[in-house]
This record gives C-alpha cells, sequence and structure tokens, in this order.
C-alpha cells in the first residue's frame, strides 16, 4: 500500500509476477511482471464533487463553496478531484484552511477539527478521503455542539461505521470503493501473470469494461460507487 514496500518487494521476487492492490507506487517502478489493481481514486473525488454540486444547488446556497480537506497519505488525488468537479459544475471552491492532513486516522482528523473549531474557521462543506476521518470530524462537531449534518460532510470507503453515519445524517455520502471486485481483479491479474498472459487478459467481463489507464498501462482501476442515505 506505500511506495517504499512496493519497492522492496519489486526487490526480493525478481522475475516473479506481483499483483499490488490499493495505492500507486511513489516510484515508477510497475512493468508487465509487476502491477497494480486499486479503486478509481480520481473516480472517488469526481462522485464526492457531483454530490457536494447537487447539494448547493438544490439549497439554492450560491457559487462560492468554502471547503474544508481532510487528506491521508497518498490519497489526496480523490480530494482534489472532488474540488475540480466542483469547479466544472461551476461553482468556486475556495479553501477555508489549509488541507490536514492526518493519515486515515480518526484521532487525528478530530483533533484538527477541534483546533479549527476553536479558530472559528467558516466553512460550506468537509471532505474527507476516508470515512474514519469524517467520523473524526463529525466527532469534533458533536463534542462542541455543532450538528454535523449542518454543513455537507463526504468521504470514501463506505465502511460499517460510516454507513452507520449515513443513516444518523451526520455524514452526507461515501464512495464505495468495491473492495470484493478489487479482490477478485487482483487474483484474475495474478492468474494472467502465472499463465503468462497479459494481466488485464479477460477483466473487461469480470468489470463490464477495460479501466486501464493508457497513461498507466500496469494499472487497473475497478469501478466506484457513490453511497447516500
Amino acid at each position: 500500500a506505500d511506495g517504499e514496500a512496493s519497492e522492496k518487494l519489486a526487490g526480493i521476487v525478481g522475475d516473479a509476477g506481483v499483483v499490488l492492490i490499493g495505492r500507486t507506487p511513489e516510484t515508477a517502478i510497475l512493468q508487465e511482471r509487476l502491477v497494480l489493481v486499486g479503486a478509481d481514486e480520481a473516480g472517488s473525488g469526481v462522485l464526492q464533487g457531483q454530490a457536494l454540486a447537487d447539494y448547493f444547488w438544490e439549497t439554492d446556497h450560491g457559487t462560492e463553496v468554502r471547503c474544508l480537506l481532510f487528506q491521508g497519505a497518498g490519497t489526496d488525488v480523490r480530494s482534489d478531484s472532488a474540488v475540480q468537479t466542483l469547479l466544472y459544475d461551476g461553482f468556486f471552491p475556495i479553501a477555508a484552511a489549509g488541507d490536514q492532513v492526518c493519515g486515515p486516522s480518526r484521532a487525528e482528523a478530530c483533533r484538527d477539527m477541534t483546533a479549527l473549531l476553536a479558530e472559528r474557521v467558516d466553512y460550506d462543506c468537509v471532505i474527507c478521503d476516508s470515512d474514519e476521518m469524517a467520523l473524526g470530524v463529525i466527532e469534533a462537531l458533536e463534542a462542541a455542539g455543532r450538528d454535523p449534518g449542518a454543513a455537507p460532510i463526504v468521504s470514501v470507503d463506505h465502511t460499517e461505521a460510516g454507513a452507520n453515519a449515513l443513516e444518523a445524517g451526520e455524514l452526507y455520502m461515501t464512495v464505495d470503493q468495491n473492495a470484493g471486485l478489487q479482490a477478485k481483479a487482483a487474483v484474475a491479474a495474478a492468474v494472467n501473470l502465472d499463465q503468462g498472459r497479459p494481466f488485464d487478459s479477460g477483466l473487461a467481463d469480470l468489470l463490464g469494461e477495460t479501466y486501464t489507464d493508457p497513461d498507466q498501462p500496469y494499472t487497473l482501476r475497478v469501478p466506484v460507487e457513490a453511497v447516500r442515505k
């Protein structure tokens, strides 16, 4: 799940086929025998941005949107895509504060949001790169006597706790990254490598279409889905 571990794996296994699952390695080490299967990170952000755009159009908010971004290490493509989608949909996203980098840690997100509330930072939405960070934001708001549903909070992962927050009206939406399909695609890619076939051979049948990126030829992206209450 991180670049350093991926490089170590590549050095250990030699010519054996390896399928990495999760995040893109930090260095360009992918090749025909070392491939990546992961969720559509940018697509996750697009779904977040579309959900926020729908919310702000429906509430007649106005076009300026003050955003708080909670990011994890290596996951900023999600929130960056969300902000870009808001821009494409006719809004002017403004950074309400600096990006909060807090791993996928609920405790760190709670701490950072508590500090922002103490500084009386004004915001219109919170874009989180994981449910854990969103839950930390919700905890900070509740501790401060604030309604978490007053401004939309969007996240990624669709964990059980995230689903509960959705039903409670605390979380506005999350993104299901289809972990089960990622696992199936990873195993299929591993079998392909073992049999000497291109890693994505036949994967269109499993995924409905081919999700290989021409700019990242050794990467397979599994489709994601927006989840609301």
